[in-house]
Order: C-alpha cells, then structure tokens, then sequence
C-alpha cells in the first residue's frame, strides 16, 4: 500500500475504492459479458438511430417527388417500415409500378396495320370480287347451281329412300335407278363449275387476308385504364374503332383498307411516341431516387434488427447486473465485517461510527454516524480517520484467502493519524504478522516505540527512516 493509493482509497475517485475491493470477490468472469452486452446495447442503439436518420433523409427527397414510386417508397417507410415493398419498388416487382412498366413498355410498342399489306389486301379482295362478277351467268355458274340442286336431291334419297320427285312431283321419281344416273352428271356438272368454285374459294380467302390487315383492337388500351398515365389514348381509341367497324360491301371493305389505314398509323405513332419521352422522364427522375433506396435498404435492414434486439438485450444486461449485485453483496459480507473490524480497531476514541460498507456498481457506499447521526463517510472525517479508513479497506484484502502473496508492504500509513490511531494500527498489524509478512516504512517512530501497545509484536527498528514489522520466524533482510 502506498501513501498515494492510500490517499487515493479514501479521496480519489468512488471507482478507486472499488478496485481496491473487488478483485477479492472474484467477479471478474462477470464483468466481460456486461460489458459486452453493455456494448451490444449501445451498438443496437446508434444502429437503430442511424437507420432512423438515414430513413428521415431519405424520406425527405422522396416526398418532393411526383412519381408514385416514390409516394410508395414514402408510404412504406413511415412507422413501420415495409422494407419488402422498398424492396420491390427499387427492383420494378411491386404490382403497382409494375404494371405500369408493363403498360408504358406496351405503348411503345404498340402494333399498327401494315399500310402494304392492307393496300395488297384490297387489290386482292377487288380482284376476287371481280372475277365473281365475271362468272355470273355463264355456263359455269349454271353447272354450280345444278350440281347443287343434284347433291340436294342424292341427300334426300340417301336419307328417305326412294321418293316422289321434289321438283316434278311425280310418284316415285326419286328412285335408286334415278340415283345411279344422277351421280355422274353431278361430277360432271362440277368439273364444269370448277372456275365459278375457285373463284368462290380465292373470294373467301380475300376476305380473310383483309380480316388479318385490320386485327383486333390492341389488349392494353382496355387495360390501361385502370393506369394511371400521363397520355391521352382518346384519338388512337377513336382510329381503332374507325378501322375495326368495317363496312358489309366487299368493294366498300377494300376502299377502307386503302382510307382508314393511314389515320391509324398517324395516332399510333403519336402515342408510341409519347410513351417512350414519359417512360424516359420517369426512368430518368427515379434512378437517383432508386440509387438513394438501394443504398438504404441494408442500412434499415440492420436497423430493424438492432431494433428488434434491443430490448432482449437490455433486459439480459439488467438481469446479469442484477445477478451481479446480489453475488457480490453475498460474497462481500465476510469483507464487510473485516473492514468493520479493523475499523473498530483503528478509531477507537473516534465519534465516527462506520455502519455499513457495501459495493455498488463501480463504487463503495459507507454508511457511518456521527454521534449516532447518519453522515457521508468522507465529509466528516479528519485526516487520520480518513487514513485508518482506507486501510480498513487494505487490510482485509492482505488477509484475502486467496491472494497470491504472503506479505504486505505499507509506505508511511501512520501520517496524521493521533497516538490512539498509531495504537490502533500497531493491534492490527499485530494480528496480521501472525500470517503475512510486513514491510512499513515511516518517518514516523511512534509505531516501533516500547511504550506501543503492540510492543510484544516483534517490531525491528533498522534505521531511523523505515521500520519492518515481520511475522512467522524471518525477518527482512
């Protein structure tokens, strides 16, 4: 003990007298896990409040922004965060903004009539037309219809037997003898017909190229209006129906083919058009803004976790301290009547009583009365009193089963102590030679004098500048 640990003991800092005390405990395997949830507390805390930080600015750029991508973004990160929306918002999969995406992407793109090909449409539907008008009243046309009435009267036979003549009415016209001669004349009516058939044949066909040039109204001007956009599909609407309500004429067909063709492809454009300039305005306004939530998304991540964890491990701290508190008072109770003890020693005479010393986190609380009235250790004590306290405190961690060593060295510890204090301190150092060794140095001679209370306690003035007071059967050399 030296004279400046033990000024330090009574007028240092409360974590000095601590120190002092507590490696007698043993509760050093206690102190790193409160410290290292202490440090977890504190780390969960400044993550949680830089996340919150970084969410506030974050929010604060995205408010000013019209797109509502970013009206989402805002909307999920107020209270508690959506960090899964965020998520698809930055990634294009959130259902809103993605269909959007779809619907703009579809803009422009958007399918128009192939003006050649619906111009060869209506030359080939005319050509067709024409060739039909060719063939009317000629012998072909004449065959066809025949051919036809023959195939009317073979079905008839074929499903009733042999009847009266449907055309004629004579009984039993229609018989299988009439069948049989019916058949060839058929074939041969039908090679006859065969221009007025593929004329017929290339007619249908025409119509259904020109079907195709027109097509069906694209799918996402029904579905874009549950979209909101910033494009007028008012006049593109106006040119489909135009182009889709076809006139009956096949002549007429093919004049709107060549008419209606071109106003379509003019509306289509200008939509095409304007959904790429929006499309590039948006992607242009929201790739900072989704740069700014990229970069935040980890940040908030770990802030909910820390969030989350805070509370577990603010509880388990208050546990483990609560553990330590109620460890270290029981296991100090064998050191608080020893400094009681050795203070009684010490002050005798003294009007200062020490009632209580008890160790609380990272300091020592005495309890003492003055004159039977409850004080502060420390503000009614003199210098001496002071002294004998702190190796009050000393004493009883010499004497510590535990302690490694088998002696104790003191630097002056008689300074301003009065003759009754000196009497005090030789007592206990008596009691403690009788099981440690002890070196005291002192300019003071009062401690080894004869007239000592403690004069049967084998004390060996060497020089006139330091005393050792042995115990066991060595002396220091």
């Amino acid at each position: 003990l030296s004279y400046r640990e033990l000024s330090t003991m009574t007028e240092g800092r409360p974590v000095d007298r601590y120190n002092a005390l507590a490696p007698m405990l043993g509760m050093e395997s206690l102190s790193p896990p409160i410290a290292n949830l202490g440090q977890l507390r504190l780390s969960s805390d400044k993550q949680t409040k830089t996340a919150r930080s970084h969410v506030r600015d974050v929010v604060r750029v995205l408010a000013q922004s019209p797109d509502e991508r970013a009206v989402a973004a805002v909307q999920a990160l107020r209270g508690r965060w959506d960090l899964p929306k965020v998520r698809a918002l930055v990634t294009g999969t959130e259902p809103v903004a993605a269909e959007r995406d779809r619907v703009l992407g579809a803009l422009t793109q958007l399918p128009y009539p192939d003006l050649d090909g619906a111009g060869a449409a209506a030359e080939n539907l005319r050509a067709a037309v024409g060739r039909i008008e060719l063939l009317k009243g000629s012998d072909a046309e004449r065959a066809n219809k025949l051919a036809d009435v023959l195939e009317t009267a073979v079905g008839i036979h074929e499903h009733h037997g042999d009847t009266d003549c449907p055309i004629c009415g004579r009984a039993n016209a229609l018989d299988t003898k009439r069948i049989e001669l019916i058949r060839p004349e058929i074939h041969r009516l039908r090679a006859e017909a065969r221009d007025v058939a593929e004329a017929r044949k290339e007619l249908e066909e025409s119509r259904r190229k020109a079907r195709s040039a027109i097509g069906p109204v694209p799918e996402v001007l029904e579905t874009v209006k549950g979209v909101d956009l910033e494009i007028d599909l008012t006049g593109l609407r106006t040119a489909w129906k135009a182009w889709v309500d076809t006139p009956t004429s096949d002549l007429d067909v093919a004049g709107h083919l060549e008419s209606g063709c071109l106003d379509l492809i003019e509306a289509t454009e200008t939509v095409r058009s304007t959904a790429r300039e929006l499309q590039q305005r948006l992607a242009d306004e929201w790739r900072p803004l989704a740069d700014k939530l990229t970069e935040l998304l980890p940040v908030a991540s770990e802030g909910q976790k820390a969030e989350r964890l805070w509370p577990h491990v603010k509880k388990a701290e208050a546990w483990l301290k609560q553990c330590e508190a109620a460890i270290r008072d029981k296991r100090f109770e064998d050191v608080n009547a020893q400094v009681k003890e050795v203070w009684e020693t010490l002050a005798v005479g003294s009007n200062v009583t020490l009632e209580d010393v008890r160790l609380r986190a990272k300091s020592v609380e005495m309890n003492v009365t003055v004159d039977g009235d409850r004080s502060v250790a420390l503000g009614v004590m003199s210098q001496g009193e002071l002294h004998a306290l702190a190796l009050s405190l000393f004493i009883p961690r010499v004497k510590f089963e535990e302690s490694p060593f088998g002696f104790a060295v003191l630097d002056d510890p008689v300074q301003a102590m009065d003759p009754v204090r000196v009497d005090g301190l030789a007592r206990v150092l008596h009691d403690l030679a009788k099981t440690h060794q002890l070196v005291v140095f002192s300019h003071d001679d009062r401690l080894p004098g004869d007239d000592s209370a403690a004069s049967d306690s084998r004390l060996d003035t060497r020089s006139n500048t330091s005393t050792e007071v042995t115990g066991g059967t060595e002396e220091v050399p």
